[in-house]
């Protein structure tokens, strides 16, 4: 029987050391859904400047805002729908880049895309539609005199109870080597 594996990822490298992992729980042919939380991107203002003198008007073409400012050529700034879809266009980039590494180790893998300020819930509402069969990341943790403290996301995901979690350590190499001196 094929299972699905839920794989949250962050876009830094830390955060994909759960990636080899899934050579240990998965088979080939096993279903990965890789996502990411991002935070809603503020719109880009290209060329202008807090207190420059600022000309608006409206493009013609319904794509964006055009700014002029004195003895300059006009420069362009993004709506914040705009800023959305860059940012979205962008994760998923990022998704999809992984998405080919795992693809040629023989899984087969789907990517989601989720703009929101909240990841813990979000992977939590995402992983109660899906139905994963595990969900696998990567967390920060800290060893301590009462046990393991994980990060606040990987927490909330695991006491959820919305799927079995599998937890990876982020390696740090400043942790790793205060650790072990």
């Amino acid at each position: 029987m094929s299972k699905s594996v839920l794989v949250p990822l962050d876009g830094s490298e830390r955060s994909e050391t759960i990636l080899p992992a899934l050579d240990a729980v998965c088979a080939s042919g096993d279903e990965i859904v890789l996502i990411s939380i991002g935070s809603p991107s503020k719109p880009q203002q290209v060329g202008v400047e807090q207190g420059d003198d600022v000309l608006l008007s409206s493009s013609n073409l319904g794509m964006g805002l055009t700014f002029a400012t004195p003895h300059e050529e006009p420069v362009y700034a993004e709506s914040s729908g705009q800023a959305l879809q860059r940012a979205t266009a962008e994760i998923g980039d990022y998704l999809a880049d992984r998405a080919s590494e795992l693809t040629k180790r023989g899984f087969t893998v789907k990517t989601k895309v989720i703009i929101d300020t909240h990841p813990a819930e979000s992977i939590i509402r995402f992983a109660e539609t899906m139905h994963p069969t595990l969900i696998a990341m990567a967390t920060h943790s800290h060893n301590t005199i009462g046990g393991l403290i994980f990060s606040s996301a990987a927490t909330a995901v695991l006491r959820s109870g919305v799927a079995p979690v599998l937890l990876v350590r982020m390696k740090d190499p400043a942790i790793d080597d205060a650790i072990e001196h």
